[in-house]
């Protein structure tokens, strides 16, 4: 084997590696983003919660009846669900990125096969 072809063997390989680790760099920063947005969801729905809980006890204590037609509790319920709908965003997003590592890793043991 000449020099040069060892040199263009060695550049393909080191092109090839660096592009696969930019690769998996980047999906396991998104992957770690995706994560991160859930955990703070998920917190704000707990925060949300807990001021929903003192609302309704302020108003059971008020001897209110009207704790379904409260502005109050209204808000933060709407607020509940909205948080639950980007939740449920960020899983779907979450399991897309596992279908499709999947789906590129079934490729790529495919290809090795040949």
């Amino acid at each position: 084997m000449s020099e040069r072809n060892l040199w263009q063997e060695v550049t393909t390989w080191l092109t090839d590696a660096t592009r696969t680790a930019v690769k998996e760099t980047e999906e396991l920063a998104r992957k770690g983003r995706i994560k991160l947005d859930m955990l703070n969801v998920n917190k704000k729905i707990q925060e949300t919660f807990s001021e929903l809980g003192g609302v309704v006890y302020a108003l059971i204590q008020a001897e209110s009846r009207s704790i379904k037609t409260d502005t109050k509790v209204k808000e933060l319920t709407e607020r509940i669900k909205e948080l639950e709908a980007k939740l449920d965003e960020l899983k779907k997003e979450e399991e897309s990125m596992k279908e499709t590592k999947e789906a590129e890793k079934a490729t790529k043991e495919k290809e090795t096969d040949k």
